[in-house]
């Protein structure tokens, strides 16, 4: 959610990768100028393709079944700013994050009538 659009934080030529699992070798790599959000495994062609939408904030759709994300287990990742083939920006600074995924129980929770 940075202070400026995406693509003047960015650049033309530099992407923002998500990297998944303890080995952090599944990838979510989105390249802001054609607005392409590309999954794939470190050292092989892509696995699928996600949504992505940006401006000031940056919204990424990645299918939970190419992270294969289960109910109760923690999404590990990592979050690497790239510009013109060099990392520029991670986080967090070291190591990984570790989210809680509920699953189907996440929706429940937040119901509201």
């Amino acid at each position: 959610d940075p202070e400026e659009d995406l693509i003047g934080l960015l650049g033309a030529d530099s992407w923002l990768e998500i990297r998944f699992g303890e080995a952090r070798d599944l990838i979510a790599r989105f390249d802001p100028g054609p607005q392409r959000l590309t999954l794939r495994r470190e050292g092989e062609d892509s696995l699928a393709l996600g949504e992505c939408a940006y401006g000031r904030i940056v919204e990424l759709a990645i299918p939970l079944t190419v992270i294969k994300a289960v109910a109760g287990m923690p999404l590990i990742l990592s979050i690497h700013l790239y510009r013109s083939n060099r990392e520029t920006a991670r986080w967090p600074a070291e190591g990984v994050l570790s989210l809680p995924y509920r699953g189907a129980a996440l929706d429940a929770d937040d119901w509201l009538i």
